[in-house]
């Protein structure tokens, strides 16, 4: 494979313009993330890896994300984004929640789902609807709370902090990054201001927000800095991801002038591409990242796993599996820096293989349609 970008080695700070840059270098680590259009081997990326196949699930044939709790246990959201699955290593799977609809304890769609520690209760964040809805880990509706529409348009994930209790991360609502909700009387607590430069673009995904052992971590969709706190949300050491020439500037923040219109022109130019649409999953080890370099319809999505101990990466564009070069698209996380990985179906339907892709893998993708690859993470 042709290398169509080149490592790049430009020393930048993203975001920051030099006076903030300097009061950060304190508080932060710089890691170099270049994206490069290489196919890295799974053995190479991954200590061990295994196929997961779900066969014992009806008419399930993608997984959109996956929650895991305790005991081996797993909640898998559907590609539909309309039904949670729960699957155990027993034997035990059956669709949990399946609630669409447009009155109370339904939804339009999952955004995202969670799962209480120590219920076991789902919750579900529903954005067309405006609410959030409970259902008990045997799939009973209990309760709903409906989210002010000011607030709404601009959640992104969400991480519960307590049985009454959520944190919202957001795109920038009223200038702020997180929004704490209470269940108990629907109150909301904006607080850790966001730059004013990245304020009131109403775009992103709902993993931008992870928690590890109590600690938080999250990634604006135009930035290129990891931010993280403790339990109680202080600030701890950030993350400045360096993306050379791919970074957006802060010239070019300053000249959007917070205009969504202008946003657009730049993120989706394919001809001088910018690293944009973050998505981050982290384990008690690694960070594991995916960006977008030009538009929606045509851009390139690279990957980068960064080690937290050395803070060194490795970035790079699809997997090899076999003589194949494939894209696994990330879905979620088990125990063990463990990552979990699914297919991307419709590009092994588009490639012209001399070997069937069920034969490299050892599958019968006409039987096993939801099949999952689990890496965990090696060492860098």
């Amino acid at each position: 494979m042709k290398n169509i970008i080149a490592v790049i080695s430009i020393f930048s700070f993203g975001l920051f313009s030099c006076d903030r840059a300097n009061e950060q270098l304190t508080n932060s680590k710089e890691i170099l993330v270049s994206p490069t259009d290489s196919s890295l081997p799974l053995d190479l990326l991954f200590s061990d890896w295994e196929l997961l196949r779900l066969t014992n699930i009806d008419a399930i044939s993608s997984v959109y994300r996956i929650v895991s709790v305790i005991d081996g246990e797993m909640y898998l959201l559907d590609g539909t984004r309309s039904k949670i699955y729960k699957w155990d290593q027993q034997g035990s799977n059956k669709i949990i929640v399946d609630s669409k609809g447009e009155g109370p304890g339904e939804y339009h769609s999952v955004w995202a789902f969670r799962v209480f520690p120590e219920s076991g209760d789902l919750l579900l964040l529903d954005r067309r609807s405006l609410k959030l809805l409970r259902f008990s880990k045997q799939g009973t509706f209990l309760s709903e709370y409906p989210i002010k529409k000011e607030h709404s348009s601009s959640v992104l994930g969400f991480e519960i902090l307590s049985e009454n209790e959520v944190v919202f991360n957001t795109d920038g609502t009223s200038g702020y990054h997180f929004m704490k909700f209470s269940l108990f009387n629907g109150n909301f607590t904006l607080f850790e201001p966001i730059d004013p430069l990245l304020n009131g673009f109403s775009f992103g995904n709902d993993k931008s927000f992870t928690t590890v052992s109590q600690n938080f971590s999250m990634i604006h969709s135009l930035g290129n800095k990891i931010k993280r706190f403790d339990a109680e949300f202080n600030p701890l050491e950030d993350v400045i991801l360096d993306i050379g020439d791919f970074a957006i500037t802060t010239s070019e923040l300053e000249f959007m002038e917070n205009d969504q219109i202008r946003m657009l022109d730049l993120i989706l130019n394919d001809e001088n591409r910018k690293a944009h649409s973050f998505w981050l999953e982290e384990t008690e080890n690694f960070y594991f990242l995916t960006l977008l370099l030009g538009s929606y319809q045509n851009g390139l999505f690279f990957k980068s796993i960064i080690d937290k101990e050395s803070f060194k990466s490795t970035s790079f564009r699809s997997f090899r599996v076999g003589a194949i070069d494939i894209d696994l698209i990330p879905v979620g996380r088990l125990n063990g820096d463990r990552v979990v990985f699914k297919l991307n179906l419709e590009q092994l339907e588009s490639m012209e293989l001399e070997k069937p892709i069920s034969d490299i893998l050892d599958v019968d993708l006409a039987k096993e349609s939801t099949v999952l690859i689990v890496g965990r993470l090696r060492r860098i």
